[in-house]
C-alpha cells in the first residue's frame, strides 16, 4: 500500500513537471505538425505519414499476426502428438 502511494505521488510530480516544462506541447506539435522540438526543422507530411503507417503496421503485426502464428504452431504440435498416440485407446485427446 505504501509503495503504491509513493509511486502515484512520484508519477504525479513527474507529470506536473513535464506539463510545466512544455514536453507535452512539444510532443503534440511533433505528432500533429511534424515540427522537431528545439529546432526550426519541419518534417514533410509524406514522411510523417509513412512513419505512422510503419508504426501501425508494426503494432498490427505484433498483436494480430504473431498471435495467429502462435495458434498455428500450437495446432501443429497437437496434430503431431495425436499421430504418435495409439489409435485404439487415444483416438481423441
Amino acid at each position: 500500500m505504501r509503495k503504491a502511494v509513493i509511486f502515484t505521488l512520484l508519477g504525479l510530480i513527474v507529470f506536473a513537471l513535464m506539463i510545466e516544462s512544455g514536453v507535452f506541447e512539444a510532443l503534440a506539435l511533433f505528432l500533429l505538425a511534424g515540427i522537431v522540438p528545439g529546432t526550426d526543422i519541419s518534417i514533410p507530411y509524406g514522411v510523417m505519414l509513412l512513419v505512422f503507417i510503419g508504426i501501425a503496421w508494426l503494432v498490427f503485426f505484433r498483436f494480430v499476426v504473431a498471435d495467429i502464428i502462435a495458434k498455428f504452431r500450437h495446432l501443429r504440435r497437437n496434430t503431431q502428438r495425436k499421430k504418435r498416440l495409439p489409435k485404439r485407446r487415444f483416438s481423441q485427446i
